[in-house]
C-alpha cells in the first residue's frame, strides 16, 4: 500500500490550522478561567493603538471615539488608584514615567458618579488635543492628549494633566 506525501503546499497549511488551532486553545483557556488579556506597553513611542476601557463617561466636543477610551482608561485607573495603568496611559517620550501617589489623588471624585470630558482641538497641531474632565461632585483636571508615535494616527496617549486644586462649581451644559 502506497502513503501518499503531503506537498509543501499542504504542509505549511497544515502547520498553520496547527498553530492557529493552539492559539484558540490558549484564548479558549484565558476566557474560561477568567484571565484577561491586557494591553500593555511601556514604548509609547511605537505605539500604534489606543487603549480602551470600559468606564461611564460622558464625551461633549471635538474628540474621537479613541481619545474618549483613552478618557475611559485614564479615569479608571485614577477611581482604582493603579498607578501602573496610569503609567501605560501617560507618553514620556518612550521612557516609563514615574507616577506618585499624588497623580491619583481624587479617586474618590473619580468614584463620585459619572464624570464628563470635554474635547477641544489643539489649533496648533492635529497630533494635540486638549480635554478637561469634570468629575461629578465638581472637582476637575486639565489634560494634554497627544499621539506618542507620530506615524501612526491610533497612538493617544496623555502628554500632561494638571488637577485643580479644588473643586469647581457645575455651571450648566
Amino acid at each position: 500500500m502506497r502513503v501518499p506525501r503531503l506537498s509543501m503546499v499542504s504542509a505549511a497549511t497544515a502547520a498553520v490550522v496547527a498553530v492557529g488551532g493552539i492559539a484558540a486553545l490558549i484564548i479558549g483557556v484565558a476566557v474560561k478561567y477568567g484571565v484577561t488579556l491586557e494591553w500593555s506597553s511601556v514604548d509609547t513611542s511605537r505605539a500604534t493603538s489606543v487603549p480602551s476601557c470600559d468606564w461611564p463617561l460622558q464625551v461633549q466636543g471635538e474628540g474621537t471615539h479613541e481619545q474618549a477610551g483613552l478618557i475611559r482608561c485614564y479615569v479608571r485607573a485614577v477611581a482604582h488608584r493603579d498607578l501602573t495603568t496610569l503609567s501605560q496611559l501617560v507618553t514620556n517620550m518612550g521612557k516609563l514615567p514615574t507616577m506618585h501617589p499624588s497623580d491619583v489623588r481624587q479617586s474618590r471624585d473619580a468614584l463620585s458618579g459619572t464624570a464628563t470630558a470635554t474635547f477641544t482641538p489643539n489649533n496648533a497641531s492635529s497630533a494635540d488635543m486638549n480635554a478637561v474632565i469634570r468629575y461629578a461632585d465638581g472637582a476637575v483636571v486639565y489634560l494634554d492628549l497627544q499621539l506618542a508615535n507620530v506615524m501612526s494616527a491610533h497612538s493617544w496617549r496623555v502628554a500632561w494633566f494638571e488637577i485643580s486644586p479644588h473643586p469647581i462649581p457645575h455651571t450648566g451644559g
